[in-house]
């Protein structure tokens, strides 16, 4: 799990080393920020990497209705290609989806849940059973965590990356955040990368641009606080969630899933989509 940028403190637009874009939409009252900082200093003083940082903010978002899915998903599409401009301008990309997080663990598992529904299609291509005319290049894989493989998901991914050589690591997985109003309402983009576990007191390797030597996106929802974001005196990590949360996960991982096969499968259709991601 991870945070990302708190957009919410960066207000002001003509902040140095900082640009700042919003758009606002009526339905579900959904407010993108794109944020971008630009500099070393900027970084230092906002406490974040250098990079391009996306939010969607659905505040009327219910998870429980199953309204929207064509609005949110393709927006989070939208705001995905954005992100991947920024790291490439590279044609027919061969993508490597990967869904951090424990299967076990429902509030973990967003990112396991995504990869099941992702169209992989990198074998088929090689072996002519699909076109790529149709077909984007991608392959995945749910590493599962370091307590249970013994393996830092890092070296998995690293691994994978040097045999296969994607052009861009998408990496997917639960997030955490200090606001409960952005649980399960939030979907976030960046092109920094993630370090797992860093908000739950068990911080792995970071897995980003420097470590791996590819462009790394990074896609994720935040469905989990931390007790000590609502009660100060609380010391220990204490993890907090909503009581329906499997729900949730499925609904989300349903919209995440979609904006990455409209993004790497350009020239399907959505009823394909639908059709072919069904698990």
């Amino acid at each position: 799990m991870n945070i990302y940028c708190e957009f919410d403190k960066i207000n002001n637009k003509n902040r140095n080393g900082v640009t700042v874009e919003t758009k606002n939409y009526d339905t579900l009252k959904t407010t993108i920020n794109n944020v971008e900082i630009k500099d070393e200093y900027a970084s230092k003083k906002l406490n974040k990497d250098v990079g391009f940082y996306s939010t969607i903010f659905c505040e009327e978002y219910n998870y429980l209705i199953n309204e929207n899915f064509e609005f949110i998903s393709k927006l989070l599409a939208n705001e995905i290609n954005k992100v991947i401009n920024k790291v490439t301008n590279k044609a027919n990309l061969r993508f490597f989806v990967v869904g951090l997080g424990n299967v076990d663990i429902t509030a973990d598992s967003l990112g396991v849940n995504v990869v099941n529904k992702v169209i992989s299609t990198s074998v088929n291509l090689k072996n002519g059973s699909l076109s790529n005319k149709n077909f984007g290049d991608v392959f995945s894989l749910a590493p599962s965590v370091a307590s249970k493989n013994g393996v830092y998901t890092l070296s998995i991914i690293k691994s994978l990356v040097t045999e296969l050589k994607p052009d861009v690591v998408i990496v997917v997985d639960s997030l955490s955040c200090k606001n409960i109003k952005y649980i399960c309402k939030t979907f976030q983009v960046n092109n920094c990368g993630l370090t797992p576990g860093c908000e739950i007191g068990n911080k792995q390797p970071k897995i980003d641009n420097s470590t791996l030597k590819v462009p790394v996106i990074s896609v994720g929802v935040p469905v989990v606080t931390n007790l000590k974001n609502i009660n100060k005196k609380i010391d220990n990590d204490i993890v907090l969630t909503i009581k329906d949360i499997d729900i949730a996960i499925k609904k989300l991982a349903d919209i995440i899933s979609f904006a990455l096969n409209k993004v790497i499968h350009k020239n399907l259709k959505d009823e394909e989509i639908i059709f072919l991601s069904k698990n």
